[in-house]
């Protein structure tokens, strides 16, 4: 798995976040993920802390 797939992975299974992948931007959009914030201000504070968690250990 590589680190896109392994984002995406987490940013799903652990971080139960559904983000756009950045290679629908091609080739410069690779291992980036894209976040419309456009949601209620605890819902984002949720988001960040989901992904916090998700990623803590990398």
């Amino acid at each position: 798995m590589n680190f896109d797939e392994e984002t995406e992975q987490r940013m799903l299974s652990q971080a139960k976040l559904w983000l756009d992948n950045g290679r629908m931007f091609g080739d410069t959009g690779k291992c980036f993920q894209r976040l419309n914030i456009a949601l209620p201000r605890r819902k984002l504070e949720w988001a960040m802390e989901q992904m916090e968690k998700a990623f803590k250990d990398v």
